[in-house]
């Protein structure tokens, strides 16, 4: 016998389930597992390492002609902007004025 999710007494194990499904997890399954997740931790440190790049490179701009060279650069530039650089850029240029 069982606890159930409502604490009443149930034949059904809840070991090892997830969203009502039951499933066995073999060793593979976990390394597969922990593998994905290895995965993704280090795409975000990437990203985030990315970032603080381009945080620190958007922050040695300070004076007004460094800004107008940025802003200069970013029209010729073919790319969207991206929302959070729009967010550093306006930073930068607030820091100038």
């Amino acid at each position: 016998m069982f606890l159930g999710h409502d604490r009443g007494m149930t034949t059904t194990s809840h070991i090892g389930t997830f969203a009502g499904t039951t499933s066995v997890t073999t060793p593979n399954e976990v390394k597969t597992v922990f593998g994905a997740v290895r995965t993704a931790l280090r795409h975000r440190r990437a990203v985030r390492a990315m970032h603080a790049q381009i945080v620190r490179e958007l922050s040695s701009y300070t004076t007004p002609n460094e800004i107008a060279e940025l802003d200069a650069m970013i029209e010729r530039s073919d790319v969207e902007a991206d929302p959070e650089y729009a967010t550093l850029i306006e930073r930068v240029r607030s820091r100038s004025i």
